[in-house]
């Protein structure tokens, strides 16, 4: 998707200089049961090197 709107060389993958939005997660949801899945709760939001909410 990134080369479609020509920003492939600032997102795209993890690496020094690369800019990255992303989430935590109280929970790991690759490991966590279905039924706590719902449950999940995002306790930081980075974006553009910005927090937005504390980590607990």
């Amino acid at each position: 998707m990134q080369s479609l709107i020509f920003g492939e060389k600032e997102t795209g993958s993890i690496k020094v200089g690369k800019m990255a939005d992303f989430i935590i997660l109280d929970k790991d949801l690759m490991v966590a049961p279905t039924v706590e899945v719902l449950s999940t709760k995002v306790v930081g939001i980075y974006s553009e090197e910005k927090k937005f909410i504390n980590p607990r």
